[in-house]
């Protein structure tokens, strides 16, 4: 998913174990952000590219490492910017 190395892969399945409680609405959000990504985009490479660029309205971070912090709420900012983007 988004093209994540593998050290990333390892990282985001760390911390979705590890917040049981929230595994479905982490998920939820995620294929949320995917699908509404690959609508936008069209193209897996601009999706990757996008995810990996960093963004002045997320503080200079880029969505993928909002993505893969342990607050849901970082994940949801991510999830609200796409939605955003697509005029929903």
């Amino acid at each position: 998913v988004f093209g994540l190395s593998e050290e990333e892969g390892v990282l985001f399945s760390r911390i979705t174990l590890s917040k049981k409680g929230e595994v479905k609405n982490r998920l939820a959000l995620l294929l949320s952000i995917e699908s509404k990504l690959s609508g936008l985009f069209q193209n897996s490479e601009f999706e990757k590219q996008w995810l990996h660029q960093k963004k002045e309205i997320l503080d200079g971070a880029t969505p993928l490492d909002l993505i893969l912090r342990e607050d849901i709420k970082d994940i949801q900012r991510v999830e609200s910017l796409v939605r955003y983007m697509c005029g929903r």
